[in-house]
């Protein structure tokens, strides 16, 4: 995903809006891959605040991984924010 933000530059409480949904298959964390079954959905801005650029975000996807203990599919929502 590219953003321009070219128009926040020296315009102190500027922002822009971020709406996205982006497509991952399989993500590897530490010794396990997790599949990621829907889009990652993206929600927020960045802003101007004195010359420095905030950036604000909320992401949501469903994704199936291993159980630790059993082996079992465990398919999960992850919701996070960023700031």
């Amino acid at each position: 995903m590219v953003l321009d933000i070219s128009k926040l530059i020296n315009k102190n409480g500027a922002s822009v809006d971020i709406c996205a949904d982006i497509a991952l298959e399989t993500v590897s964390f530490g010794n396990q891959d997790i599949t990621v079954t829907s889009p990652v959905h993206t929600e927020g801005d960045v802003t101007n605040v004195d010359g420095l650029f905030r950036l604000t975000l909320r992401c949501n996807a469903d994704y199936v991984s291993q159980c630790s203990r059993c082996l079992a599919d465990t398919e999960k929502k992850l919701d996070f924010e960023i700031e």
